[in-house]
């Protein structure tokens, strides 16, 4: 499964929009239902606020993944 990587050099709304679709594929591949517009922005805005979007895998940095 692709793995989400936030990029600093786009803006706020392009990533989210990203991650949104990674995420609903993510759920739906496990018989999950996508989350709403809203529900997915919670736990976009979280993930970002907690820095888990924004560090790279290695723990440096930018682009972490995750998406859920």
């Amino acid at each position: 499964m692709e793995r989400f990587v936030y990029d600093q050099e786009s803006g706020e709304e392009n990533n989210f929009r990203r991650w949104r679709l990674m995420n609903s594929d993510e759920r739906e591949s496990v018989r999950q239902a996508p989350l709403s517009e809203e529900e997915a922005r919670v736990v976009f805005n979280e993930l970002r606020s907690s820095g888990w979007l924004t560090k790279s895998p290695d723990g440096e940095g930018r682009g972490k993944s995750a998406s859920s």
